[in-house]
């Protein structure tokens, strides 16, 4: 609904009726349905709660005035909350404003709006009570914070190198240890000296035998 934004009942005879808008003629229809049923049944006392209301035009004060009506002819009467300057003064010039009860909030007409059973509920519900920690938690707690305590310390001793390390790389870095040569790298030379010896053995027998 654009006009009639929910009704909200009090007790079996007394029931709120909260609007909203600048009420034309269009309003008269959602105002029905929300009224009818109410003066159907056992509702005497309507409450219409205009705080957000900000026009009511003539057949909106036409469709109060029967409701006014009904609701005496019930021993009952309408009652009008929260109105603005502007809306009064449209009863006024209407020349209804003595017929209609008007009051500033539900509290000048004796009717407290209480808080909502849910939010309440849920504020139990989601407050959880503090109770002190066993004597096994508190010890897993600081086992855990001791823990994180020393990790850091245990990466940094393993990322540093002992000095003796550092200095035995450094000395095989600047005395490299020789390297073993296989026998197949002193081929050539085995055989250069082996000719040598074959040629100095026969020119040795050519001189010998002359």
């Amino acid at each position: 609904m654009k006009y009639v934004r929910s009704t909200k009942t009090i007790d079996p005879q007394t029931t709120i009726v909260v609007c909203e808008g600048e009420m034309d003629s269009l309003a008269v229809e959602e105002l029905h349905q929300a009224v009818d049923p109410l003066l159907a049944d056992s509702a005497s006392h309507l409450i219409f709660d205009f705080a957000k209301v900000e026009y009511v035009s003539s057949s909106v004060l036409s469709f109060l005035l029967a409701t006014q009506g009904k609701a005496q002819g019930k021993a009952g009467k309408v009652s009008l909350v929260g109105a603005s300057e502007l809306v009064k003064q449209s009863f006024e010039m209407a020349a209804l404003d003595s017929l209609f009860e008007f009051r500033g909030t539900l509290e000048e007409l004796g009717i407290a709006t209480p808080a909502p059973a849910s939010a309440k509920s849920k504020g139990r519900v989601g407050r959880k009570e503090k109770t002190a920690p066993t004597k096994e938690e508190r010890l897993g707690e600081e086992e855990g914070q001791a823990t994180t305590a020393r990790e850091p310390q245990e990466r940094a001793r393993d990322s540093v190198t002992p000095m003796s390390q550092r200095k035995s790389t450094e000395v095989q870095k600047l005395n490299p240890a020789p390297e073993r040569r296989s026998w197949r790298e002193y081929g050539a030379w085995i055989g250069i000296a082996a000719v040598a010896s074959i040629s100095l053995i026969v020119s040795l027998y050519f001189y010998l035998t002359r």
